[in-house]
């Protein structure tokens, strides 16, 4: 992720392993924006949280196809915050730390991939955002 000229915008890059090749695959300017790259394990997707820079700010999670920049929306916008994303290792789903608009903590959701079907996991009061907990349980995820 590149953000430009103080975040007035977002934009996905990737490059060759050898360094070159370099592209953006995918760019979006204030109030839009877009974050938390996630590649899928075969390596043809890339899905990133979006949504608008705002008050009543929402977030969801789109793809982007490796190879085209395709856009694929994954799931509508839904949640106030999504801090973490990370694929099954059988690219199977998503699994995501969000936070729902109007709730007090960060909770662990699943995402089904293709079908997009979203399930909370957690439902308690810890707060799974960007703590240790939400890297021990997202990063467990990725075998």
């Amino acid at each position: 992720m590149r953000n430009r000229n103080s975040y007035e915008e977002t934009a996905l890059t990737i490059v060759d392993v050898d360094g070159n090749g370099e592209r953006v695959l995918a760019r979006r300017k204030k109030p839009e924006f877009i974050d938390q790259p996630a590649w899928s394990p075969d390596g043809n997707l890339i899905v990133c949280s979006f949504g608008l820079v705002a008050s009543n700010r929402q977030e969801g999670l789109i793809g982007f196809e490796v190879e085209t920049g395709q856009e694929k929306q994954i799931t509508t916008p839904r949640w106030q915050t999504l801090e973490r994303v990370a694929w099954l290792p059988d690219g199977s789903g998503l699994i995501a730390a969000a936070k729902e608009t109007g709730a007090g903590n960060t909770q662990i959701w699943r995402v089904s991939y293709p079908e997009r079907e979203v399930r909370r996991i957690t439902n308690d009061l810890d707060n799974y955002g960007a703590t240790e907990t939400a890297r021990h349980f997202i990063g467990a995820s990725k075998g």
